[in-house]
């Protein structure tokens, strides 16, 4: 399931569970508590203010629903609400994009009008002043409209899980939470099954093993929002981190020399 601005394989993606607070055709709205350090720096980010409004306690990130209320991976029988509680896997927008977006016509505004200004003015310091304002101001506007408007500057969204109906129990909620969790463990393994066709390969036969690594690469899903190997460690870079994602860019060799996997998810057959 794609979110706005981008595909599933771009950048890392945390999840977080937040409040639906409008509801628009295609899409949600859904505020989540603001944690600078799991959203990738939302403090540091110069478009914090333009992309998310000035409240630095929350984030209000538009998330698209598929018709029907489901899609891979999180499967919604009903459309959520507003007040509803859902789960969604969030990506930062582009902090390099979003510095440009916010500086650059800031200051080509600036620049212009400072010109004009002083052509106009004949050199006077009062018409250069002026047009200096009227171009920076015209800069900000520009960067407010792009940092709405532009998808590579809006953060990455997705559903992740089934949504809580407004007014539910905490027990509900963390019912329906866990729920969602043994879902995409269930998907997980259908996935690696299919995977395993055809190949010299299989799960470990100890199905125990195999549940307990299946369960954890689940809680690697809900803080990462990738299946990363529980065996190694994630590094926060995405491009390295890609290469630790079950079925791993190491398994293959790791068989074929030690007859299993690093993490003995999967051995020869």
């Amino acid at each position: 399931m794609h979110g706005e601005g981008g595909e599933d394989d771009e950048g890392e993606y945390a999840l977080r569970d937040g409040t639906v607070i409008d509801v628009l055709p295609g899409r949600i709205v859904v505020r989540v508590d603001r944690n600078d350090e799991e959203c990738g720096g939302c403090g540091s980010c110069p478009m914090k203010g333009l992309c998310h409004g000035r409240d630095a306690g929350h984030l209000d990130l538009s998330v698209a629903v598929p018709e029907g209320g489901s899609g891979p991976g999180a499967p919604l029988p009903t459309l959520p609400g507003k007040g509803d509680r859902v789960r969604i896997a969030y990506c930062p927008a582009n902090a390099a994009l979003a510095a440009l977006a916010m500086f650059a016509p800031a200051l080509c505004g600036l620049l212009a009008g400072g010109l004009a200004g002083w052509r106009l003015g004949n050199g006077s310091d009062a018409v250069l002043l002026l047009g200096c304002g009227f171009g920076l101001a015209a800069g900000v506007a520009v960067s407010w409209v792009l940092a709405r408007v532009s998808p590579s500057l809006k953060p990455k969204t997705k559903l992740a899980g089934k949504h809580v109906p407004r007014g539910a129990s905490p027990d509900t909620e963390g019912a329906i939470m866990q729920e969602s969790g043994a879902l995409h463990m269930q998907e997980l393994r259908s996935r690696l099954e299919a995977y395993l066709r055809g190949k010299d390969y299989c799960f470990n036969p100890d199905s125990e093993t195999v549940d307990s690594l299946l369960g954890a690469l689940t809680k690697r899903f809900e803080k990462y929002g990738k299946d990363y190997c529980p065996c190694r460690r994630v590094t926060g870079d995405a491009e390295k981190d890609d290469r630790i994602a079950c079925p791993c860019a190491y398994h293959e060799q790791e068989i074929a020399e030690e007859g299993h996997c690093h993490c003995h998810l999967f051995t020869k057959a």
